[in-house]
């Protein structure tokens, strides 16, 4: 399969990378800046596009994918104002739409929601959600909304507190906004299952959460 990868240069987006290649799929890193990534792979290519840009990089960077994975992230401070994941991800649904790509399969959060979720700890969803994580949720929902209201065939990701920790291959997945207990996950077992979750059909047009 050829798989186009946003955000490859982030943690997770990395190790969606090195898992693709590891199941013999071809893969393109989309990158703002290419020399972020210095890994060599024969059936590794790296092209430059920004998702906030209105010049055709990004159509030309996807062109003739099977599918691509949305990894897209920032480190934004202390509930700083974020409007990559909305605005980046409208552009990327209209990318994919204008070159005949459908799977898109992209990272959200657990705990995004605006009503309680009984899955999610009082310290998160009460105390540390609201302090420095509740513009970007905003911004999350946005993205997840214009995902849905598409017609490509998607899948949602919402893994619990990414940690950069081995990875245990025993997570557990729930086709549902959360699961009970969804504390933390590795970024090589998220990026185990998008890569896995790709040619499944049980997952399509689906919101599935995952957690150690």
């Amino acid at each position: 399969m050829k798989i186009a990868i946003v955000g490859a240069n982030g943690k997770t987006g990395f190790q969606t990378i090195l898992k693709a290649l590891d199941m013999g799929h071809s893969v393109t890193a989309i990158v703002r800046n290419p020399a972020t990534i210095s890994l060599k792979h024969e059936c590794l290519q790296i092209k430059r596009a920004d998702l906030l840009s209105e010049n055709t990089a990004l159509e030309e960077a996807i062109a003739g994918h099977d599918a691509v994975i949305s990894a897209i992230g920032i480190s934004s401070g202390l509930n700083a104002k974020v409007t990559l994941y909305s605005k980046g991800t409208d552009r990327l649904i209209k990318a994919l739409s204008n070159k005949g790509v459908k799977r898109l399969v992209c990272i959200s959060s657990i705990g995004i929601d605006q009503e309680k979720d009984p899955n999610i700890p009082f310290i998160f969803q009460d105390v540390l959600f609201p302090l420095i994580f509740s513009n970007s949720a905003a911004d999350m929902r946005k993205m997840e909304s214009s995902i849905k209201d598409s017609e490509l065939n998607w899948t949602i990701i919402r893994p619990a507190g990414l940690t950069n920790k081995l990875p245990t291959w025993k997570y557990r997945i729930a086709v549902a906004p959360s699961l009970p207990r969804p504390y933390v996950i590795s970024r090589a077992d998220v990026a185990d299952f998008m890569i896995k979750a790709l040619d499944k059909p049980e997952y399509f047009r689906q919101t599935v959460s995952l957690a150690d």
